[in-house]
């Protein structure tokens, strides 16, 4: 996936953490980023950890990136919800849009990606009062207008949210569904309709954005999530990557990005240079797939998994969104945070998927999941 949909990038004081950039269909590593919609700026991550920000767009477009001019490098692009206007540039810096035409109606999502496999990406898109992809192999020019898609085809169900990829690593991108509802991810490996090809878990807030590149460089795109701040990841929000399409934790995670940014992938080049892969963050001793957390784990970050509540006393508090339990260590808060798990449903012996705040004695319920 020579672009994706969402750059990832962070102000560098507010990094905490060292994500992998992803990978392309070529083989190299895809950068990350991200555009904060309010206002039109961008954060590419260089390859010497310092951030390149500039301006591009106006406030409430939709960013995205891809590989325009087939050059092997990706740039922004944007699209302008209120009228179906794209605006496309070929190089990482601010300046005026080398690529305009329009294409849908008001209200569509972007869909950027190499739909034939040709090493160009152009612009398709899903509009979601059809739950319908638009799909057109070639871009306008001169603020013209595209005329009808290629073809189209129905997929997902209300509430579904698209992203793009390659899923198989056949060098052909095709459409996966996000639905936040549930964080559950469905690929398909063609574009049309019928049932996933695959589908897994990944994420667990309503919130998340998913967007999908190749991060590990072998060829294929795996999932990924930007997440705004929240009560775990208080003072930013976080990209969590992972290399594989499949249920589980992440592989790298970034703690970096506000509420209203948009993350995007791509082959970022900037002072000339490609960027590296930065090198994987130790998260420290891991732990067993199940475990009774303990306030040692909690304080040190490593309540990050499946924990079973099992030979723990577990009470709920009088709020009723929080128990405590004591394993003998000390005694722990549990927030619940009741849009992703019932709190009528964790009881002893029942697995959760939790996430620890270092230096606290606090966790965090994320969803439920089947023990293993």
């Amino acid at each position: 996936m020579r672009r994706s949909m969402i750059v990832l990038v962070a102000v560098a004081a507010m990094v905490v953490g060292v994500v992998a950039p992803a990978g392309a269909d070529t083989g190299k590593p895809e950068g990350v980023g991200l555009h904060d919609q309010s206002t039109g700026e961008w954060h590419l991550l260089n390859a010497d950890g310092t951030i390149t920000t500039f301006y591009y767009g106006n406030p409430g477009d939709y960013a995205i990136s891809g590989d325009w001019d087939c050059d092997g490098t990706d740039t922004p692009g944007l699209y302008r919800q209120s009228d179906g206007f794209v605006y496309l540039r070929n190089s990482n810096t601010q300046g005026n849009a080398d690529i305009r035409f329009f294409f849908g109606n008001p209200g569509d999502v972007p869909l950027a990606g190499d739909f034939n496999g040709d090493g160009c990406d152009t612009i398709s898109i899903w509009r979601p009062s059809q739950n319908r992809v638009y799909v057109i192999n070639k871009l306008g020019q001169n603020d013209g207008g595209l005329g009808a898609a290629d073809f189209f085809y129905d997929i997902g169900d209300p509430g579904d949210r698209p992203f793009v990829g390659d899923f198989n690593g056949s060098g052909i991108d095709s459409v996966g569904l996000h639905r936040p509802s549930t964080s559950q991810m469905f690929l398909r490996n063609s574009l049309s309709s019928g049932p996933a090809d695959v589908a897994f878990l990944f994420g667990g807030q309503s919130s998340d954005l998913a967007f999908y590149a190749d991060w590990d460089g072998n060829g294929t795109d795996t999932v990924g999530v930007f997440q705004a701040p929240s009560p775990f990841y208080a003072f930013s929000g976080a990209v969590m990557l992972r290399n594989t399409n499949s249920a589980g934790n992440a592989d790298y995670i970034l703690g970096v990005g506000l509420a209203g940014w948009r993350p995007v992938a791509g082959v970022f080049k900037t002072s000339g240079a490609p960027l590296p892969v930065p090198p994987k963050p130790n998260p420290g001793p891991a732990l067993p797939p199940s475990f009774i957390v303990t306030v040692a784990d909690v304080q040190a970050g490593r309540a990050y998994g499946d924990v079973v509540l099992q030979g723990a006393a577990v009470e709920r508090t009088s709020d009723n969104d929080e128990f405590i339990f004591s394993d003998g260590t000390g005694r722990i808060v549990i927030d619940l945070n009741t849009t992703r798990v019932n709190p009528a449903d964790v009881v002893l012996g029942q697995c959760v998927f939790i996430e620890g705040r270092a230096g606290t004695r606090e966790i965090d319920v994320n969803a439920m999941v089947p023990c293993t």
